[in-house]
């Protein structure tokens, strides 16, 4: 029996996140870490203030038992060793919540949800396309499990990822594109404009590893050292810092490596507007959908140089929208750098079509309006219903 009511509280399952730290930056008026801390507090704050009990469950993040952060509010900390450990699955065993929210693709965790009698959302920002016979296996399980009744709709992280997902057999009519405001755009700044003979800097803003391509990265600015070119790299993120600075050191180029940390996001979107380009060298086995860096990156107006990650590939033309390289060949990666930065002409126009690209990447469902909606209203949502694929013509690159 299918649970349709939409009274009683909800839980909210993520992969990680320190939130109890996110609601003290949120009321001190600092600014975040991520730049979707601040929506989430928000949201979750107004559900809560309607007297409906609220519990978010961070998976990865360091264990800490439940602390309210708002009225009716909670916070748990699971202290998740590894993605298959059972600590998320005896979470939702005690969870006595009537709706559920899970914004991570556990299978297990999804498997559990469709053997339970809740309401439940699947949120998700993901592009599976990780190779391999376990993890087909395994998106073939989840995607049966997805276009199971009980889960109301699915939402995947922008239209490029979500038609993705479509593709691999999800159902339309339950699939959302999701979104968060934005506060920045390309239409707030003019379009840039650069000469070839001056210093050149690109900038690299994420996690660092080597999935994140970081390392093809500092390989490429190696390569156009070889070639010439003398690039400044400023890399932004937390991570394997430590090893890649040893890598940049090894190659000879640590003087041409800039490693800030964790820095906050206004600084993050400076430093892309200071640069002549933002690299996004995502390897294919790095599952993410539209990444946020993205969209700072296209709301700065400094050109994009990127993988031919599925995701990235679905949602920019070649020449057009960014420069894209084959992944994991930083020689190829390098040749377009200094493509870019040769060509007065190109960079100009890249940074011309942030507008259009913009136009097109942004249309989604709102977050904080589909997690309202669907918690207050559940499957009756006629605004979830008329966001959904079926309902949208499905978006990708001209």
């Amino acid at each position: 029996m299918e649970n349709s009511d939409t009274n009683g509280g909800v839980s909210a399952y993520f992969y990680a996140g320190d939130f109890v730290e996110a609601a003290r930056r949120h009321a001190a008026g600092e600014p975040q870490s991520y730049a979707t801390h601040d929506e989430l507090i928000r949201t979750f704050a107004a559900i809560g203030a309607r007297g409906r009990p609220v519990d978010i469950y961070s998976f990865c993040a360091a264990a800490h038992p439940p602390r309210e952060i708002l009225p009716n509010v909670r916070v748990t900390a699971l202290g998740g060793q590894h993605h298959r450990d059972l600590v998320l699955v005896e979470a939702f065993r005690r969870d006595p919540n009537p709706a559920v929210i899970c914004h991570f693709p556990s299978l297990a965790l999804h498997y559990h949800i469709w053997r339970s009698r809740k309401r439940a959302l699947s949120v998700m920002a993901s592009s599976f396309n990780v190779p391999g016979l376990r993890p087909r296996t395994n998106l073939t399980l989840l995607r049966f499990l997805l276009n199971r009744p009980r889960f109301d709709f699915v939402a995947n992280h922008c239209a490029p990822a979500t038609e993705l997902l479509a593709r691999s057999g999800v159902r339309r009519d339950k699939l959302l594109a999701w979104n968060i405001p934005f506060h920045r755009s390309p239409a707030q700044r003019p379009a840039r404009t650069r000469n070839a003979m001056d210093a050149k800097s690109i900038c690299y803003v994420g996690s660092i590893n080597e999935s994140k391509g970081v390392g093809d990265l500092l390989r490429a600015v190696a390569t156009l050292r070889d070639d010439g070119i003398d690039v400044q790299a400023t890399i932004v993120g937390g991570g394997e810092v430590a090893a890649m600075q040893d890598l940049a050191t090894e190659l000879g180029i640590a003087d041409r490596v800039h490693m800030t940390g964790l820095i906050d996001n206004d600084r993050a979107f400076d430093i892309m507007g200071e640069s002549d380009a933002v690299i996004v060298p995502s390897r294919h086995d790095f599952q993410e959908g539209f990444p946020l860096v993205l969209f700072e990156a296209i709301a700065s107006r400094t050109p994009i140089v990127c993988s031919d990650h599925p995701i990235f590939a679905t949602a920019f033309a070649d020449g057009v929208d960014a420069l894209l390289f084959t992944q994991r060949d930083h020689r190829d990666l390098a040749r377009q750098v200094a493509r870019l930065l040769r060509d007065d002409s190109l960079y100009a126009a890249l940074s011309q079509a942030a507008e259009a690209t913009w136009a097109r990447v942004t249309i989604a469902a709102d977050w904080s309006t589909m997690i309202t909606r669907w918690v207050e209203e559940g499957r009756g949502s006629t605004y979830l219903r008329d966001m959904t694929l079926a309902a949208q013509k499905a978006v990708t690159a001209p």
